[in-house]
């Protein structure tokens, strides 16, 4: 009986601890759940709230980009007008410095000087007992760099983006500069190819439109275009037909005239490779029947004359012409 009476009450107050237990258990859980209500609900607030500051957050980002929209239109505006003005001014001073100039630079190293330079736009010459003087639009010290040169003629050069026709002409004797001033200096490189330094004001001029182009392409398409046309002794030679974007970029360039228009043009002639010198319809000289190479860098351009160069020398070698002789009856 005794054994039996302590296991009942062994039972009972293992019952009643594990009661007390579960209800430990259940109110543990109570307590949890209790929590777990507060952080959803807590949850959901922060959630309904980053929901808002998104909204506003958007909005800002909205009004900013609307913003700096308006003020990118502004400044558009305000270029495209300043771009206006220059342009006018450009003109203004076109007509009050004239549209033809003429300037000399004459050639270093003379051992006995003849030319005195006194003013910026006068030369004298003291060859004979009476000197003469002489008048440009600018006359240039014999020491004047490359860059100083290209400086003085950038304005009307670059002009031609604005629509302007532009030439640039170099005219002296055999030896006087005209490459060294235009091109610049030309060495054979390792391989036997001419390699250009010291550019002159025409490749400088060129880098410059590439540069300005490349800034301004957002609002306007510029296009580029070059061909190379040499004259000797009345004869015409193109040297861009032969180089390697010749083959797969080239156009032929046709000249219309009102003749033609009227009774269509016989392509017969350019199709053989004949250059000839026209006046198109717009009253335009063109050198029909040359290729023309479309370029979309200076890089375009200094390879293009190189290999153009190159195939001039092989030409005239296996003619067995004297490159001196030939040069001074030349013009490109």
């Amino acid at each position: 009986e005794k054994a039996m009476n302590k296991a009942q009450n062994d039972k009972i107050v293992h019952d009643a601890a594990l009661g007390a237990r579960t209800l430990a258990l259940e109110a543990g859980a109570q307590v949890l759940r209790s929590e777990c209500d507060q952080l959803r609900l807590q949850s959901t607030d922060e959630i309904n709230a980053l929901k808002l500051q998104s909204r506003e957050w958007a909005n800002l980002a909205d009004r900013a980009v609307a913003a700096s929209r308006a003020e990118t239109e502004h400044l558009r505006e305000k270029l495209a007008a300043e771009s206006a003005m220059r342009l006018k001014l450009l003109n203004e001073l076109q007509d009050i410095r004239g549209t033809v100039r003429v300037y000399c630079r004459p050639k270093p190293g003379a051992t006995k000087p003849i030319l005195t330079i006194p003013t910026q736009d006068i030369l004298i010459v003291n060859e004979d007992s009476r000197p003469v003087s002489f008048k440009f639009d600018r006359v240039f010290s014999p020491g004047t760099s490359q860059y100083e040169l290209f400086s003085e003629l950038e304005e009307p050069i670059v002009s031609s983006l604005d629509g302007f026709n532009v030439t640039l002409l170099a005219f002296g004797q055999h030896g006087s500069g005209k490459t060294h001033s235009i091109l610049g200096d030309h060495n054979l490189d390792e391989s036997g190819l001419p390699s250009l330094q010291s550019h002159g004001v025409q490749l400088q001029a060129l880098q410059q439109l590439f540069t300005i182009a490349g800034h301004r392409k957002g609002r306007y398409k510029d296009s580029f275009s070059v061909t190379m046309v040499e004259v000797h002794n009345e004869k015409l030679f193109d040297l861009v037909s032969g180089v390697a974007a010749a083959q797969t970029d080239g156009e032929v360039v046709i000249c219309e005239t009102r003749r033609d228009k009227r009774k269509g043009i016989d392509e017969s002639d350019w199709r053989r490779g004949k250059l000839e010198i026209r006046t198109n319809i717009d009253g335009n000289t063109v050198v029909q029947g040359l290729v023309s190479i479309r370029i979309n860098s200076f890089e375009d351009v200094c390879q293009i004359w190189q290999e153009a160069n190159a195939n001039r020398l092989d030409r005239l070698q296996m003619q067995g012409s004297d490159l001196g002789s030939y040069e001074r009856n030349s013009n490109v």
